[in-house]
């Protein structure tokens, strides 16, 4: 469950990164900052603390999970060998948007199994 989560954490995190920055005054109109009242400009500086909090907890997150799904496909006797060398190709590439598919094919089946057998 909680690897479950960790995955899908980085590319939520990207897209509610992304939407907050197109949307954000401080980078849509740069020129209009002087334009706003102290209380929008205090709300537009915590929300990019907000922002710069959640992209390091991301990174962090994000090697994370790399190194795990890396550990884990090349010790998965369940994938050829040509399989494995896809799989961490994509990992350490596109891993933040595709190992959230990884997970459910081949480790999601293996924590319930192990749940089921304790």
């Amino acid at each position: 469950m909680t690897l479950g989560v960790l995955t899908l954490w980085s590319p939520v995190s990207v897209v509610v990164t992304l939407v907050y920055l197109l949307r954000s005054p401080l980078l849509t109109a740069p020129s209009a900052i002087a334009d706003l009242s102290q209380k929008e400009l205090t709300l537009a500086l915590v929300g990019l603390l907000v922002v710069i909090l959640l992209t390091v907890s991301t990174l962090v997150v994000l090697t994370a999970t790399t190194l795990y799904y890396g550990v884990h496909i090349l010790r998965n006797p369940k994938l050829s060998d040509g399989q494995k060398v896809a799989w961490s190709l994509t990992n350490v590439t596109v891993g933040l948007f595709l190992m959230p598919i990884y997970f459910f094919l081949h480790v999601r089946g293996e924590e319930t199994n192990s749940r089921r057998e304790a």
